[in-house]
């Protein structure tokens, strides 16, 4: 069985669209989007879901003092993309699914920053 990226092709848009600023833009276009069924087929979330893993493991590696409060930001940040992700596909109306897809990105720049703070103190305390 194909993964979910690996049946994703690349495409041009066509001639006529192509004019002006859409000029050698491309998409990529799924080639069965029918087979999307569930979440679990979107390659974002299962993406996330191993960010959030990772993160997990991350997380039990702050020193002990960071761990009430840095360590539960991380691991809470990391669970909010698959969970806004899923519960957006859920939605069934594009607009809602957006709307979670920017929440989730706005997730992800907030564990950036929380990862970024923790290597920061890391590095402070190795001083």
């Amino acid at each position: 069985m194909l993964s979910a990226a690996q049946k994703v092709r690349t495409q041009t848009i066509p001639e006529f669209i192509s004019r002006g600023i859409w000029a050698g833009i491309e998409f990529a276009i799924p080639d069965r989007m029918a087979s999307i069924n569930s979440f679990r087929d979107l390659l974002v979330w299962q993406k996330s879901v191993d960010l959030a893993v990772n993160c997990h493991r991350i997380a039990k590696r702050f020193p002990r003092d960071e761990q009430p409060a840095l360590g539960y930001q991380v691991r809470k940040s990391s669970l909010s993309i698959p969970s806004n992700v899923a519960e957006g596909f859920l939605r069934h109306s594009t607009a809602f699914y957006v709307q979670h897809l920017w929440t989730a990105h706005a997730s992800g720049a907030e564990l950036e920053a929380q990862l970024i703070n923790g290597l920061v103190r890391s590095l402070e305390r190795g001083r």
